[in-house]
């Protein structure tokens, strides 16, 4: 029972990622929960903008697999919690990758008013990983680093 003192709490987030050069992943990332088998209390974004540069994952078939956040070009899973989030700004806007795929949606972040353009966030947001949530109801976590261009839309 002592041993279980030492358990941190996490729940499995089924994610789609897309890794350069690898090329697609399915696989569970690990989110802290606040007891075991309870919904994760983090959320992805947090997880991924955190600095180390590794992240564990678990893969098809239960491979337990360690990722560089460099090397991911983006994130996709579903999270209807996210959207009832509240948010004080939102940008909507057309992103276009490295890889030529392109994501249309919005960021809903919490943002100083002088800082509430996308230009001033893309700048000024210190994060590697953008956070967009998407026509369909799904989220996208973008890495910067992969973004050729933005375009504001309304």
């Amino acid at each position: 029972m002592v041993e279980q003192a030492w358990v941190i709490p996490k729940t499995l987030q089924q994610v789609r990622m897309w890794i350069h050069p690898e090329g697609q992943v399915l696989a569970g990332i690990y989110l802290m929960s606040e007891r075991p088998g309870e919904e994760a209390a983090e959320l992805p974004v947090s997880l991924m903008n955190q600095p180390q540069p590794f992240f564990p994952c678990q893969c098809h078939g239960g491979e337990l697999r360690f990722y560089n956040k460099n090397a991911l070009v983006r994130m996709e899973y579903e999270a209807p919690a996210e959207y009832a989030l509240p948010a004080e700004v939102s940008l909507r806007g057309e992103f276009g990758l490295m890889d030529g795929s392109v994501f249309v949606g919005t960021i809903r972040e919490n943002l100083p008013p002088d800082r509430g353009r996308l230009l001033d966030y893309l700048n000024v947001h210190v994060d590697r990983f953008v956070r967009i949530f998407l026509d369909d109801g799904s989220v996208a976590l973008i890495n910067k680093a992969y973004v050729v261009r933005a375009i504001p839309t309304d």
